[in-house]
């Protein structure tokens, strides 16, 4: 059974990659001078926030007086093939926020699971039919914040890509 599609509502993930005719150590330099490394120079200019290095590549768009946990973060690496070097990686929210929503929205489904079987096993007045929808409605909302907030970073990947393309020409 294909489960792709319960997979995309929480995993947003976007695999890209960056190719470029320089070395690893040119693209590494020339990433490294757009990119920020202390979050005290982020406070009050838009810039690109992260770190890099050969074998990891972390960066994401830093707005002032704005946070957003959902905001979409590149992870990714260098790699050398064929007189070329290529920046593999995805877009999408940090590991933090995507395990939190996971464990948020399993929650709700164990809720629905546990709550359907104790009105199964010992029906007894104290608990209302309803009873088991609070975890459907929990999971529901988990889902509907992780699109909702995610929208509210929606130009960030194409801001990101503009600067990372423009950056190892």
């Amino acid at each position: 059974m294909d489960n792709s599609w319960l997979r995309q509502l929480l995993d947003d993930r976007t695999p890209v990659s960056f190719k470029t005719t320089c070395t690893v150590e040119e693209a590494v330099r020339r990433l490294s001078t757009i990119t920020v490394t202390s979050r005290w120079r982020t406070i009050f200019s838009q810039c690109i926030y992260g770190k890099v290095s050969p074998r990891s590549v972390r960066l994401e768009r830093t707005v002032p007086f704005f946070t957003n946990s959902w905001k979409p973060v590149f992870e990714g690496y260098f790699e050398e093939s064929h007189q070329a070097t290529i920046l593999v990686g995805t877009f999408g929210v940090s590991t933090y926020t995507r395990r939190f929503m996971k464990v948020f929205v399993s929650f709700g489904v164990a809720w629905s699971i546990f709550a359907c079987l104790s009105l199964w096993l010992n029906p007894t007045p104290e608990l209302p039919w309803w009873f088991p929808l609070a975890g459907i409605g929990m999971a529901a909302l988990g889902i509907l914040m992780n699109r909702t907030f995610a929208k509210l970073s929606g130009g960030d990947v194409t801001w990101l890509s503009d600067r990372i393309k423009s950056s190892l020409r």
